[in-house]
Parts: C-alpha cells; structure tokens; sequence
C-alpha cells in the first residue's frame, strides 16, 4: 500500500479506443479457421512450461480442440519438410504459415498431453530440426538481446522436456549436500543427522543407496521421503 502504482508498458488498443477495433479481426492471418498465432500466444508472455502443464492437465479437452484446429490449418504437418517458398521465421507471418515458435509450441502440447509415444516424439522431433522446422541458431536470429540463447538450445530443450516429464523430481532436502545430479542417480554428502530427501514421483519408487535398498515413505498425494545415514550414490530403479 506504500508503494507507487505499478504500469503497464503493454496496452491493447482495441480495448480503450473503438477507433482501433479492427485490430481484433486479424482476417488476413487465418486460414482454414484457425490463426496460427493462438498456439504462439498460449506459450509466450509468462505461459511458458509450467502453464502447459497445467493447461493440458485441467483443460485437456480444450487443448486437443487447438491442437486438430492448428493441424488442420496447415499445408503439412509441423515436422515435414516445408515448402520452398517459405522462409526461417520466429512465428506466423501474415502469409499463415508456422514459425519456429509454433512448432515448438505443438511438440510442448503433445509431450504434456501424450498424444505420441517418446520414441515418436524423439523421431519427429529430429525429423523437425532436420527439416528446419525448429530453430537452429540464436532463437529468432533476431537483434533482441532476450532471444540470444545457444544454437540447437530449441532441440535440446525439447528433448529434456520429452525425457524429464516422468522422472522423479526432487523437492526439498535435509541436511545432505547434492554433489552430482544426473538421473537417475544422486551424488551426496551428508552433513547433518536425521538427514533426508523429499522427492515427486508418479509411481512408487525403488531407491538404493550404494547398492542397498532404502525404505520409501509417502509424505502426500505423489510426494515421497527416504531417510539417508551415509554419503555416496542414490540410484532410483
């Protein structure tokens, strides 16, 4: 309440001035009734994976509505090769076509939704990138400072999105130091007593550390514990 009023830079037009409503009926940008840019739109300003997630768990139904419009709307799938006239783009130009954001977008959707199995998602995935469907170079090979990452950073996140979405996920520990984490195994050092890790998983796990099994306790819905006495490897089964 102390604070100054905080503003907002972004404004909509066509929300305050009628004059500007036509900016609402982007006509030249659909094709086959469906505008590209709705799957660009759900993935960017702050809707990035963790959304996804919840959007394709509570609104499923809703999400596969977009993704058969999205299909539906393009001149071949979003791993195919393209056709030649159409350039390297960010996202959707007016001519309809999807960009590289689009793309990504539709394999995000599908790995959170299930809709192929990994080793069809890791196949069309590649065939993307091999076909220059996913950025291959700075993201958006644009002046934006903010969209500098790493060449291939598009393929390899996907792919870490794609391997990780089953994985135990750690949340909270004890009294242990995290040496060396690369699943499914944990480098630790104990530093305290009554040391323990808390971790999420989907499925009852099988733990070892340095080769004997650990008894695993269930802290809540898909949390579980396992008490640690010693230092060295956790490996999850």
């Amino acid at each position: 309440l102390d604070s100054e009023p905080w503003y907002c830079s972004k404004l909509f037009h066509e929300e305050t001035d009628a004059s500007r409503a036509f900016l609402s009926y982007p006509a030249s940008k659909i094709r086959n009734g469906c505008r590209a840019e709705s799957l660009y739109n759900i993935t960017t300003e702050g809707h990035y994976k963790e959304a996804l997630d919840a959007y394709c768990k509570y609104m499923k139904k809703e999400m596969l509505t977009l993704l058969d419009a999205f299909r539906y709307s393009q001149e071949c799938a979003p791993w195919e090769e393209r056709p030649a006239q159409f350039e390297d783009v960010y996202h959707t130009p007016d001519h309809g076509f999807p960009g590289w954001h689009e793309v990504y977008s539709f394999f995000i959707c599908c790995i959170h939704l299930g809709l192929m199995s990994r080793e069809e998602l890791e196949e069309k995935i590649t065939l993307a990138m091999k076909n220059k469907r996913l950025a291959r170079e700075m993201l958006g090979h644009i002046v934006w400072s903010k969209r500098r990452v790493p060449a291939y950073w598009t393929y390899s996140y996907l792919l870490s999105i794609l391997y990780g979405k089953d994985q135990v996920k750690l949340t909270v520990w004890k009294n242990v130091k995290i040496e060396k984490a690369l699943y499914p195994e944990l480098e630790i050092i104990i530093t305290g007593a009554n040391s323990f890790i808390e971790f999420k998983s989907s499925t009852i796990p099988h733990i070892t550390l340095n080769g004997k099994e650990l008894a695993v306790k269930n802290s809540g819905r898909e949390l579980w514990r396992i008490s640690v006495n010693e230092s060295g490897t956790v490996k999850f089964l």
